[in-house]
């Protein structure tokens, strides 16, 4: 088989992969909110349920009125819940938020959040 021949087929071959990667990836895809303020820099697993799964996430926002923690809360194959959290006043408020992590505990659920700068926050819920 000539090589430009086999080029041809490796070609479409792959073009066709690409395509249908993108279809099962854009089925799994479940927009939370839109706007960069809402994008997603952290995420950890709150409590999972039986067909709920809720989560703490944290944002890389700057500016002092926009949101640095929420809550989303996935039932089924619904559409993901999101519900935002108040930081607490009296913690400074962390500009660029970046990871996040839950540390394990027995009594209740207690996470650390890092920011660009490289200064940690322990956040506890409930």
């Amino acid at each position: 088989m000539p090589r430009f021949l086999r080029l041809i087929i490796n070609i479409v071959v792959l073009g066709a992969l690409l395509l249908i990667s993108q279809q099962v990836w854009a089925q799994d895809w479940r927009p939370v909110r839109g706007g960069i303020p809402f994008g997603i820099s952290g995420i950890a697993l709150i409590e999972q349920q039986t067909n709920r799964l809720d989560f703490l996430i944290v944002h890389d926002n700057k500016q002092k009125n926009q949101g640095r923690l929420a809550i989303i809360t996935i039932k089924g194959k619904r559409q993901p819940e999101y519900f935002p959290l108040n930081w607490p006043n009296n913690t400074e408020l962390p500009i660029d938020l970046e990871a996040l992590t839950s540390i394990p505990e027995k009594t209740k659920s207690s996470f650390i959040a890092l920011s660009s700068s490289g200064k940690a926050y322990h956040i506890m819920s409930g």
